[in-house]
């Protein structure tokens, strides 16, 4: 496996002849959770997908905000030509034989896969990294990542003026 640079998505495609990828990532809560998986799509080069729904412990404080997240990705998946039976729940704890056997199974034959760690925690993702790297029928290995177009006012701000309002 030869490793490039990293750049943009048009960049590193245009390094390379026609492929048609397989993309394992995360459907999150995240509006970004699916742009590389939509942005790919719309070129043409997506002929598969596997999808890790991944729940976060459950609160009841975001409950009802995380199953109307979930389901707003996911109808947004398949209006853009997705398929539901592409995705496959996890709990955040689940233990790594199921995480490798999700990437297992993710990867089947195919040589050419996209790996968008977008929305993907840690722990799912360097299990599936390393087994992708390590197989040898992997020819053609890519990596996404979505920045967000913003981020709130940084924790440690608020923080901050909170705890000053707790010393005064």
């Amino acid at each position: 496996m030869k490793y490039r640079p990293w750049g943009s998505a048009e960049w590193i495609l245009s390094l390379s002849g026609p492929k048609q990828w397989h993309f394992i990532g995360a459907i999150g809560t995240e509006e970004r959770s699916l742009c590389a998986w939509a942005h790919m799509r719309t070129l043409g080069i997506i002929n598969s997908e596997s999808f890790a729904q991944i729940h976060d412990v459950d609160s009841e404080k975001y409950r009802e905000r995380n199953r109307i997240a979930f389901e707003c990705r996911r109808h947004e998946l398949v209006s853009q030509g997705g398929n539901l039976n592409s995705i496959s729940s996890f709990n955040l704890m689940d233990e790594l034989f199921q995480i490798i056997a999700f990437a297992r199974n993710a990867k089947n034959t195919k040589t050419s896969i996209v790996l968008d760690i977008t929305s993907l925690p840690k722990r799912f993702f360097f299990p599936i990294f390393r087994l992708l790297v390590k197989n040898p029928d992997v020819h053609n290995l890519l990596v996404t990542y979505t920045s967000p177009d913003c981020w709130t006012k940084p924790l440690s701000r608020r923080n901050i003026s909170h705890q000053s309002d707790l010393l005064t």
